[in-house]
């Protein structure tokens, strides 16, 4: 009988999950969980608390975990309001769908899941009520209006996608970079609001699905596609070049680092990779993008190579988007209007076939690593929404630019 009511529960939730609208959508994010679990939580409502099955809870109260059951108390402390049992989940519900978090202000109800000896807290928030804490922590409410509809419909398509991401903890989403930043109630503005609103229910589709719609910061003037990144081809992920994003006007967009050779084997060590000495680090192969495809490090005892991401996050890196000026000790000396000077590093001279840059490395025994854009640069560059919204273009052109060949739909009319 419990595989036949599992069953049917399963069947249940999924037929009133494709039944409802996008906003009616329930989502559990983690705010608090692994390694961030807690040993108390501390809710309050206004309005007040009660549990599924409407026993009255107050509206301050205390959760802790004993024997691997949550116990829900009074502020105090004192009285025992609530005791979960078997190690199950305690959902507690907000009357008025506000609650305070330990001290932080949310939509929606609280879920306190044992994790060990601590408590997972999951935050049940309906679908739009969750991207109000989203969109203005992941663009800045201050940027026109079809930029924060674009960036709610890719909110919004993202969240469905990943439903179930960290199922193994008992939620859909976490609130961090991992996933889409998520700040609650305190992190609403009414601009981004106004574009979660105008644009309820929209989402983008291909290939009969909702599409992943990742985003980044700056793409660094090229799109990449999805398997120059992670590996996996993905029909609406392609690489071109950005006619839109000045990433040059953009502050950090164009950056660089400067490493030693002690600097770059710390890193390594830090990552378990022990290769001796560093001798060398080069560029192996680009994307068409010029994004690093494969870099690698050889030492006094051997080599290792990164690819893709990791050719990124090995050194933490802005972008895959970067060139390598390696270190010589060679220098050029070049006649001025002041004299004789001695140059190191770029630099431009005139050959018969024209102007050519070319390098004579740091000149200081370090590795200078020089690169563009901000984050992986796969699907939609926020700046680059940003000047096209400026540019006069609507959400619909930014998210059909980005993501090629997707259809712009209603989630119901999608879902029926």
């Amino acid at each position: 009988m419990k595989v036949k009511y599992i069953l049917f529960s399963l069947v249940f939730a999924l037929c009133s999950y494709m039944g409802a609208s996008a906003d009616e959508q329930p989502i559990r994010i983690g705010l608090s969980y692994a390694s961030t679990a807690k040993t108390s939580v501390e809710i309050y409502s206004e309005a007040g608390f009660e549990t599924v099955d409407t026993l009255d809870l107050g509206n301050h109260i205390i959760a802790t975990i004993l024997e691997g059951n949550i116990i829900l108390s009074d502020s105090t402390g004192s009285a025992v309001l609530y005791q979960g049992i078997n190690g199950e989940e305690v959902k507690v519900v907000a009357r008025d769908n506000r609650l305070s978090i330990d001290n932080k202000l949310y939509r929606g109800n609280v879920i306190f899941k044992p994790y060990e000896d601590k408590i997972t807290v999951i935050n049940e928030v309906m679908a739009d009520d969750y991207l109000r804490g989203v969109v203005s922590s992941e663009m800045p409410s201050s940027w026109p209006i079809e930029a924060l509809k674009a960036q709610a419909v890719a909110a919004r398509c993202f969240a469905f996608n990943n439903l179930g991401k960290h199922s193994a903890y008992g939620f859909d989403l976490c609130s961090t970079t991992n996933c889409q930043v998520y700040g609650g109630i305190e992190a609403e503005k009414e601009s981004t609001n106004r574009a979660i609103e105008e644009t309820a229910g929209i989402i983008a589709v291909a290939d009969g699905k909702i599409i992943d719609a990742l985003y980044s910061s700056s793409n660094g003037g090229y799109v990449e596609a999805s398997e120059n990144v992670w590996g996996g081809k993905i029909s609406y992920f392609k690489t071109f070049k950005d006619e839109y994003e000045e990433t040059e006007e953009i502050s950090g967009a164009v950056w660089n680092v400067e490493l030693s050779p002690e600097e770059i084997k710390a890193e390594l060590l830090e990552n378990g990779v022990d290769i001796g000495d560093i001798l060398s680090m080069e560029i192996v192969k680009k994307s068409e993008s010029g994004r690093v495809l494969e870099v690698k490090i050889t030492g006094t005892t051997g080599t290792k190579s990164y690819t893709k991401s990791y050719a990124r996050t090995f050194l933490g890196l802005r972008s895959q988007l970067y060139t390598i000026t390696s270190p010589d000790n060679t220098v050029i000396n070049c006649i001025t209007a002041s004299g004789k000077e001695t140059i190191s590093g770029d630099y431009h001279v005139l050959t018969a076939t024209g102007v050519e840059k070319r390098s004579t490395g740091s000149g200081n025994g370090n590795y200078i690593i020089n690169g563009r854009g901000f984050g992986h640069g796969v699907g939609m560059s926020q700046w680059g929404a940003r000047y096209m919204s400026e540019q006069g273009l609507n959400y619909v052109d930014i998210i059909t630019y980005y993501y090629k060949g997707v259809q712009i739909v209603n989630y119901t009319e999608f879902i029926s």
